[in-house]
């Protein structure tokens, strides 16, 4: 139901500076469409498998922007999105490495719900 969440945004806090953010992304009407949770693991459909691959190659296409763990759930995503500073090698100056669930991971490793 959009309008009616409270936001959690710091008011005077800039959202471009380095740093990792956490972000919850959510189908439309909340539908499930990127796979099931059975016995405590995310099984990833098509749909899902596609969002793992896009989600993986974030830092591929936006400069600056790195991906650490992530959560691929039946109808949202749970992220941690990186704004970092890259060093005249490429590499990521001051970041943690990547670490990427396979197959969407367990749910119950993460701990994102």
């Amino acid at each position: 139901m959009p309008g009616n969440r409270k936001s959690i945004r710091l008011k005077k806090y800039d959202y471009s500076q380095k740093g990792a953010y956490f972000v919850t992304v959510c189908t439309n009407n909340r539908k499930c469409i990127f796979g099931d949770v059975k016995n405590g693991e995310m099984v990833l459909n098509d749909a899902g498998e596609m969002i793992q691959r896009v989600w993986c190659e974030i830092p591929k296409y936006y400069e600056g922007i790195d991906i650490d763990y992530f959560q691929i759930m039946p109808n949202h995503i749970h992220g941690i999105i990186m704004i970092v500073e890259k060093n005249e090698n490429g590499n990521v100056v001051g970041a943690n490495l990547c670490v990427r669930p396979d197959n969407g991971g367990n749910i119950n490793d993460i701990g994102f719900d």
